[in-house]
């Protein structure tokens, strides 16, 4: 007799309780619609450990505590690592010919000698090489100021593949040709790895958006990209993580959101500035 192949079911008590702790923890929100998410993706999770249910797993966790190793690999297994370069092009041309000579004019008025771009939520790195890219591109710096681009993460596997810095055709399927050739050279086996001009210019950091002091460890940035970040959260969390990143914002800086992460109003520190169909936020003050 053929034997059924066992699945773990997640209960509504178990799952609140999951999620409280995942929402507590890390901020990400999943409403009871997306319980499969977490069902799906620590099933699998659960076989290895040996446990008999999700109840089990979330026992797991609470008599561990908070450092426990066990949620680096919870925070790997369900947070969304869906990127790849030149992603969404309109909001990398606003980039580039509107907020960048913005801020680049007020950073020499005031005679400051670092432009510090910061890719919230950077995944695997494939935004911050784009910014990289753009910025090295735009070739028009004052004399004496430098550039860099920072990247945070909660999740340590993405940190690992974005300080590895290899990325493989589906990856780079938006890249032109001609810039391909120029930032990109080939790892035998392996990928495409950005040249080490570029590699040169970026640093990663693990951290959470919902803890300020995290934010801040890769220095004042400014112009920071959250995009396709806050959809993840309810509407508390995405207001502290704004704050948290005005917070990591200088004078004048922007912060580019997702097309459908539209701009609210009564952000603290944080005006809502229109460039045609497109809006961003703007530190004020």
């Amino acid at each position: 007799m053929m034997q059924t192949k066992r699945h773990h079911a997640l209960n509504d008590v178990a799952f609140a309780q999951l999620r409280e702790q995942i929402e507590r923890r890390s901020g990400l929100h999943f409403p009871a619609e997306k319980k499969y998410i977490l069902e799906n993706r620590l099933g699998q999770r659960l076989k290895e450990l040996q446990l008999p249910s999700f109840e089990a797993y979330v026992s797991h966790l609470e008599t561990r505590g908070g450092t426990d190793p066990e949620w680096d690999v919870l925070l790997n297994l369900v947070t969304t690592r869906e990127t790849y370069f030149f992603r969404d092009p309109a909001q990398l041309t606003l980039f580039g010919k509107e907020l960048l000579p913005q801020v680049i004019q007020d950073k020499k008025r005031r005679g400051e000698g670092v432009l510090r771009v910061l890719s919230a939520a950077c995944s695997s790195g494939d935004e911050v090489f784009t910014l990289a890219i753009l910025l090295q591109e735009y070739g028009m710096w004052p004399m004496g100021m430098r550039w860099e681009v920072g990247g945070i993460d909660i999740s340590p596997k993405a940190i690992e593949l974005a300080e590895e810095g290899i990325y493989g055709p589906y990856a780079l399927r938006h890249v032109p040709a001609e810039l391909l050739g120029k930032y990109f050279e080939e790892v035998p086996g392996q990928g495409m790895r950005p040249i080490a001009a570029l590699r040169q210019r970026v640093r990663f950091r693990r951290g959470n958006l919902m803890e300020a002091s995290q934010v801040r460890n890769l220095g004042m940035a400014d112009l920071i990209f959250c995009r396709n970040v806050l959809i993840y959260f309810d509407a508390a969390a995405r207001e502290k993580i704004l704050a948290n990143l005005a917070q990591s914002l200088n004078p004048g800086g922007f912060i580019v959101t997702g097309f459908s992460e539209t701009p609210k109003h009564g952000i603290a520190g944080l005006e809502i500035k229109r460039f045609g169909s497109s809006a961003v936020y703007q530190k004020v003050g």
